[in-house]
C-alpha cells in the first residue's frame, strides 16, 4: 500500500514536471539538461529524475534510464510517460505531445476527483451511522433489554462498548475513507 500511495504521488507531480519539459524542449534546451532542470521542485518525481540524472552521468543512456524507471514502478500513467519520454528524446514526438499527455493526465485526474467526491456523501452518512445512530440504538436496547427482557449486560461492558468499540468502528471508517481519497 505504502508503494502504491508513493506511486499516486508521483502520478500527482507528473503533469506540471510534463508541461515544464516541453517548454524546455520547444524552446531548444538539450533533452538531458530538461530532465536536470527537472530533479529539484517535483517531490518524489525530483529523487527519480535525480537518480536517472547520476545513472545518465554514470554512462547509461537516456531511452535506457527512462525505460529501466517506467519498468520499475506499478502504474501505468509512469510506464506511459516513460515512453512517451523515449519517443520525445528519439525525436520521434514534437514537444506539443508531452503537453498533450500531461492534459490528459490533469484530466484524469479530474474525473478521479468527481467520482471520489461522489463516494464522500455516501462514506459520510454512513460514519454519521455508525457515530450517531449505532450508539443511540444500542443503548435504548440495553435500556430495554435490561428492564424488560432477559438480557443482561454488565456495567464495565455497558461502558466499553460506546466508549471503546464504536469509536474504534469510526476510526477504520475514517482510515478506509482515506485510503480510497486520490492523492
Amino acid at each position: 500500500m505504502l508503494k502504491r500511495y508513493n506511486e499516486k504521488k508521483l502520478e500527482r507531480e507528473l503533469p506540471l514536471a510534463l508541461r515544464s519539459l516541453a517548454t524546455e524542449m520547444a524552446t531548444g534546451v538539450p533533452f538531458e539538461q530538461c530532465l536536470a532542470h527537472l530533479s529539484d521542485g517535483f517531490g518524489e518525481l525530483s529523487k527519480d529524475i535525480r537518480k536517472m540524472v547520476r545513472e545518465i552521468s554514470h554512462g547509461k543512456s537516456v531511452p535506457e534510464a527512462l525505460y529501466e524507471w517506467g519498468n520499475s514502478k506499478r502504474s501505468k500513467e509512469i510506464k506511459q510517460v516513460a515512453h512517451q519520454l523515449i519517443s520525445s528524446y528519439e525525436g520521434r514526438e514534437d514537444p506539443y505531445a508531452l503537453k498533450k499527455l500531461a492534459m490528459d493526465l490533469v484530466a484524469k485526474r479530474k474525473i478521479e476527483l468527481k467520482k471520489y467526491s461522489g463516494k464522500v456523501v455516501m462514506y459520510s452518512v454512513a460514519f454519521i451511522v455508525v457515530s450517531a445512530v449505532f450508539p443511540a440504538l444500542f443503548q435504548t436496547f440495553v435500556i430495554v433489554g435490561t428492564a424488560f427482557m432477559d438480557f443482561t449486560i454488565t456495567p464495565i461492558q455497558a461502558l466499553l462498548i460506546p466508549v471503546v468499540v464504536f469509536p474504534l468502528i469510526d476510526l477504520i471508517m475514517l482510515a478506509m475513507m482515506l485510503a480510497r481519497r486520490p492523492v
